[in-house]
């Protein structure tokens, strides 16, 4: 009766050192999980000790133990001690035991639990690597910053949040820091990468709990800003909008420098999961996009239309690759005529894409694309054989008789435009002398020295040059000096008031004078009454174009024009 009762209550404290373990293992107190481990193995320990038992028969479940402690504390020396502690429960039978038998169970219980614990402590150390090196693949190295992987990881979280909760609502802004390249050029490459740190350091600043903040690439940042309550996105977002876009540019303080920039940038309002990352990225950019355009420091929010233009302008570069080869272009001309004589003088080619499905397509819009894909090159060849084809036969009718025909800054940049206008004069035999090429004042300044060589082989084959949009980009009345010019245009925008305004007027008395004394033509474009041609009469301006007088007309119209006034 006894030895039942013994042995019941020796299974009621061994069911304890259970409980001990299965508490140390789900707890959440770190403290008391060490003190539940203590106290299982302090019991089982007493156990073996006060009540011996057969270790053949148990000493293969003693190794469970050390391995139990193993998934208790992993990469740590409990498994080691605690294997060394089960030694004491064969204390008791060791003389009833061989030694070897003693000195075999202790090593393989030792060795067991200590090649555990290194594997725990191994298994650790390259999840904290793994880890580590997860972490540094998200991090931008220079600023510390979320990278561009890290910002579409967060953002697809963001995506599925608002997909799974109506109320959650985040905005996205893409920064980009206007004329960085500058900074580069000016101050070189440490300082720029000194104030991306700066900028990088006040957007983090800023965002603190409302949000996030990445370096994409360059000098290109994204924020998401996220918090529960919309009112507050709403008020962190003016809160931005304060601080980094209502003034004109921010200041930072660097090392020997102090550097004022501005920056733009594109935002648009997720309320819900109607798009995916990708769409997400591809509108903000858009938003950037129309953001730069607006000029510096604006900050512009996604609309639908922008894809829709975007997607208009893949369509145009698609189809413009086509243009030339089926007839699409063709090219109008607006009449100049003389302010003395009254008679038209000569006349500007301006270029026409008339598209089958998408019809008339504006230069404005169509010119760009051709210089950003390098198209203008093929355009422009086809613009100098059809002008100077026309001026050719007009020729015959009246020797003095000049067409104007506008070239773009990028065919300059390409080179080869020399030798394209002599190969055109030749094969169309026309007069040089009545040749005469546009280039806006905006383009010229830009590298006003790249274009005086051009302009003196230009000049040298018998031909023209004239600035076209004079007066609207500031330009070094010193570069006219350099500059082998023959004409001044006069801007539109000064036109418009100057029968009115008196500013405007003086303007133009100011350029008119500035070309007499230069020796060069001047002419007004723009003309659209008979008081702005009276006005300008009275100036001096040599010629006029403009709606009074004519709309841009086909070729065949322009013949009845030649001697009216």
């Amino acid at each position: 009766m006894f030895q039942l009762h013994q042995g019941t209550n020796i299974t009621y404290f061994y069911a304890a050192v259970a409980v001990l373990l299965l508490t140390s293992r789900f707890t959440r107190s770190s403290l008391l999980k060490k003190i539940t481990a203590i106290l299982a193995i302090v019991t089982f320990v007493a156990l073996g000790v006060l009540y011996p038992m057969d270790m053949e028969k148990i000493e293969e479940a003693f190794i469970l133990i050390p391995l139990m402690y193993v998934i208790l504390f992993p990469h740590s020396l409990w498994p080691i001690a605690v294997a060394f502690a089960l030694l004491l429960t064969y204390l008791p039978s060791l003389f009833s035991h061989d030694i070897f038998d003693f000195v075999e169970d202790s090593l393989e219980i030792v060795v067991i639990a200590t090649f555990a614990s290194i594997m725990s402590l191994y298994q650790s150390k390259t999840r904290q690597q793994s880890l580590h090196f997860q972490q540094q693949s998200l991090t931008d190295d220079m600023t510390l910053l979320g990278n561009r992987k890290a910002f579409l990881q967060r953002l697809d979280t963001e995506i599925k949040a608002t997909s799974a909760d109506s109320n959650h609502s985040f905005i996205l802004i893409l920064l980009d820091l206007d004329n960085f390249k500058q900074v580069n050029d000016q101050y070189g490459h440490l300082v720029g990468d000194e104030l991306l740190q700066g900028v990088a350091t006040r957007l983090d600043q800023f965002v603190a709990q409302k949000g996030c903040v990445f370096r994409l690439s360059g000098d290109e940042f994204a924020m998401i800003l996220t918090q529960a309550d919309g009112a507050s996105i709403d008020d962190s977002f003016a809160a931005l909008d304060q601080q980094f876009f209502n003034h004109s540019e921010n200041a930072f303080d660097l090392t020997n420098h102090l550097i004022h920039i501005s920056m733009s940038g594109g935002y648009i309002q997720f309320h819900h999961a109607d798009m995916d990352a990708i769409s997400v990225t591809r509108a903000i950019d858009l938003a950037l996009l129309s953001a730069k355009k607006a000029g510096k420091g604006q900050l512009v929010q996604y609309h639908p239309s922008m894809l829709d233009q975007a997607k208009r302008k893949v369509a145009l570069e698609s189809e413009l690759n086509q243009a030339i080869e089926l007839s699409q272009f063709t090219l109008v001309y607006q009449p100049k005529v003389s302010l003395i004589s009254g008679e038209a003088v000569g006349a500007e080619a301006l270029l026409r894409w008339n598209h089958p499905t998408l019809g008339a397509i504006s230069p404005a819009e169509f010119i760009p694309i051709a210089e950003k894909t390098g198209l203008i090159a093929s355009i422009g060849k086809w613009v100098l054989l059809e002008a100077m084809a026309q001026l050719a036969l007009w020729q015959k009718n009246d020797s003095e008789f000049s067409v104007s025909i506008n070239i773009s800054a990028v065919q300059v940049k390409q080179g080869g435009l020399v030798k394209q206008i002599t190969q055109s004069i030749s094969h169309t035999g026309v007069n040089p002398h009545g040749i005469e090429f546009e280039l806006t004042e905006t383009s010229i300044m830009e590298q006003p020295e790249r274009y005086i060589d051009t302009f003196e082989s230009i000049r040298n084959l018998g031909c023209k040059i004239a600035i076209d949009d004079f007066g609207v980009a500031y330009s070094s009345l010193g570069y006219l000096t350099k500059l082998p010019i023959d004409v001044l245009k006069i801007d539109k925008s000064f036109i418009d008031d100057s029968a009115t305004s008196y500013p405007h007027r003086m303007v133009v008395k100011t350029i008119v004078q500035l070309s007499q004394n230069l020796g060069l033509q001047s002419v007004a474009e723009g003309v659209e009454t008979k008081e702005q041609r009276n006005l300008l009469r009275e100036e001096g301006v040599d010629i006029y174009q403009g709606y009074y007088f004519s709309r841009p007309v086909s070729a065949a119209a322009i013949t009845p024009l030649l001697n009216c006034a």
